[in-house]
């Protein structure tokens, strides 16, 4: 039985290093192409298992019965729930806004931007652990370029369905995560105004509460180095230079690189 926590999962055991880089309970959020993963037409397959063939299928055969069987999913689960509004969030629904906007032609969307430097790395880390165990043989270079290759792709359509106006400019709003992260509370705060909702003493409670006991969300840190997964900053800065002048994404500053035990032994005092 799923608990709070995954500790004592079969998905634990099998992938060990998942609760540090994507923690998942019982009682927080997940992603929604799980959903499509049931009828197999899902991006999540893509990320767990190595089957390239797969994934030119599935550009093939597009999203929209995906999405369809994801409306019916929803419809299932909020009659036993009752009235509400769903928040759901996946970055691979970058590649289905064409089927979002006719499943759910009243959807709002929330695009959270990045810095590739700083997402590839960890997204590339994210498919190892994943892939790891559905498989005998794992390249970390072919993830990287497979990774690289897949994001290269989303940016440009992100890019191009901004400029065709997708997305209605009203129901769409573009957010740093630096911006996000900084202020949380006040970031949500902020789009539930914007999109008109209410917001009420309630929930914002929730929402403080939520950030004081999950600061970062959660995640600890599992941390992965571009090199890792055969990619290079400066590479990256040039595939996604019309992505970040876009949206205006401004480089993020990098992490201070911890000294080895032995020096720090060696600056140590006698």
């Amino acid at each position: 039985m799923l608990g709070d926590d995954l500790s004592l999962s079969g998905e634990a055991r099998l992938a060990p290093d998942l609760a540090l880089i994507h923690p998942m309970t019982a009682c927080t959020p997940q992603e929604c192409t799980e959903i499509m993963a049931h009828i197999f037409q899902s991006l999540r397959l893509d990320t767990t298992h190595n089957v390239p063939s797969y994934r030119i299928w599935l550009d093939r055969a597009g999203h929209l019965a995906a999405y369809r069987f994801h409306k019916r999913f929803l419809q299932h689960l909020q009659l036993r729930k009752g009235p509400g509004r769903w928040v759901l969030k996946c970055p691979d629904h970058v590649f289905a806004l064409d089927a979002i906007r006719e499943v759910y032609p009243d959807a709002r969307f929330v695009v959270l931007h990045r810095d590739p430097v700083k997402v590839l790395a960890s997204v590339a880390r994210l498919t190892e652990v994943l892939r790891r165990p559905f498989t005998r043989r794992l390249d970390r270079l072919e993830i990287g370029r497979q990774v690289n290759g897949h994001w290269i792709r989303g940016a440009a359509m992100l890019v191009d369905a901004d400029r065709k106006g997708i997305c209605p400019a009203g129901s769409v709003r573009h957010l740093e995560f630096r911006r996000f992260t900084a202020d949380p509370f006040g970031t949500v705060a902020s789009l539930y105004g914007d999109f008109g909702l209410p917001l009420s003493n309630a929930a914002a409670a929730r929402i403080r509460d939520l950030v004081a006991k999950r600061p970062n969300g959660g995640y600890g840190g599992g941390l992965a180095r571009l090199e890792d997964y055969g990619l290079s900053a400066p590479a990256i800065e040039a595939s996604y230079q019309d992505y970040m002048q876009h949206f205006a994404i401004g480089r993020e500053a990098a992490a201070p690189v911890k000294p080895p035990p032995s020096a720090l032994a060696a600056r140590a005092p006698g």
